[in-house]
């Protein structure tokens, strides 16, 4: 996927940007959450928000944007496409209830392939009315406008096979609420294990481009990383939440549960046979870390305190110095651990023993940035795992 941010920045292109793509579709009337006769509105794919829509005057389009139960975490999703007759200079105008505007909009007019900004200077936000108005210059056919890329659960399971292929095999852990598969990827034996994890919330598409340069490093063909392998078990689960992502969530998965505050209790299926299949894997292993790979709005990492009690806390010290050698502008670190919070990282520490972080990434990182950040993380495991 490639990814353009007003015109300034340009993402890493994938080779495997044709696994990413949203199907093709012409968009009937009847399928239609509004037209005006040229341009048609509508969310009959997977990843749309929840959304109605209502046309003012001049081909101007008003999306509510809502979510999918309250409380809830102010990460307003949304997503829908407009097919147009003939090229349009729509107005789009996205009423937010219950939350504020977060996510700059993107459009694609490739199915997917590539994603590109609206430049910031022509979105108004209107605290008043809690909206925000821009424009947007469609082609003939179909165009997307997302909160995000869309990254589907297929896409996402065809990244996997290809990207960590030969050496990951695919593992069925369990069913979603919806009965969707629930699947990781697994490599490497011998006496330790690692994990790391992405899209438990289903916005945070930056999070999971970190994660996918990351275990690319991991599965690479170099001597460090057969070494790696070769000592360390590795389990890579890059959809926890396919209900979620399917449906346009905001946070919740099926069952209106935030999966990452269900760490614990396991009372969602998600998360009972993720920790299940972790556990099973960490049996007689050494837990050398745990990371949980989410998006807000700025760079950060979420990790236990430098006395915590885990045999790898020293990890934690070599990440923050890789960091800082390798990338332009480091992420921030935030340093603490709540007892039986639900939320994973926490878990990683009282269940296995492991320096479990959350590593997030900004709302607006370019691929290029998210992927810095991912190989940097996956430098500093292969550093910490190999001289250890």
């Amino acid at each position: 996927m490639a990814y353009h941010s007003n015109g300034a920045h340009a993402g890493r292109t994938l080779a495997l940007a044709s696994m990413l793509v949203v199907a093709a579709c012409t968009t009937s009337p009847e399928a239609a959450l509004c037209s005006d006769g040229r341009v048609r509105a509508d969310v009959s794919f997977e990843g749309a928000g929840n959304h109605s829509c209502t046309l003012a005057a001049g081909g101007h389009f008003v999306f509510t944007v809502e979510p999918e139960g309250r409380p809830i975490n102010p990460s307003p999703w949304y997503a829908f496409r407009l097919d147009a007759d003939a090229a349009f200079d729509a107005t789009i105008t996205l009423q937010y209830q219950h939350a504020r505007h977060r996510y700059q909009p993107k459009i694609s007019d490739d199915e997917g392939r590539s994603w590109r900004g609206i430049d910031t200077s022509d979105v108004v936000e209107n605290a008043a009315d809690n909206n925000v108005t821009f424009r947007a210059a469609l082609r003939r056919g179909v165009t997307y406008v997302a909160a995000q890329p869309i990254e589907t659960p297929s896409a996402a399971l065809a990244w996997g096979r290809q990207a960590l292929s030969p050496d990951f095999q695919e593992v069925e852990y369990g069913r979603s609420v919806d009965g969707r598969p629930l699947v990781a990827f697994v490599a490497g034996d011998s006496g330790a294990l690692l994990v790391a994890v992405t899209r438990q919330h289903p916005p945070e598409t930056p999070g999971a481009m970190a994660f996918r340069a990351f275990a690319e490093r991991l599965a690479a063909e170099d001597d460090d990383a057969r070494a790696l392998r070769a000592s360390t078990r590795i389990v890579l689960a890059p959809m926890p939440n396919p209900d979620g992502v399917v449906r346009g969530h905001w946070r919740h998965n099926a069952g209106g549960v935030d999966l990452n505050r269900d760490w614990g209790d396991f009372s969602q299926p998600e998360t009972r046979a993720l920790a299940t299949l972790i556990m099973s894997e960490a049996t007689g292993r050494r837990v050398r870390s745990f990371i949980d790979f989410h998006a807000t709005h700025r760079n950060v990492v979420y990790a236990p305190p430098l006395d915590a009690p885990s045999p790898d806390i020293g990890f934690l010290s070599l990440l923050e110095s890789r960091f800082r050698a390798d990338l332009p502008s480091p992420p921030a670190w935030e340093y603490d651990h709540r007892a039986n919070s639900g939320v994973s990282k926490a878990w990683a520490l009282e269940a296995l023993g492991a320096p479990g972080i959350t590593l997030e990434i900004a709302d607006d990182a370019t691929e290029a940035e998210a992927g810095a950040i991912g190989r940097a993380a996956a430098e500093a495991l292969i550093q910490h795992i190999n001289e250890g």
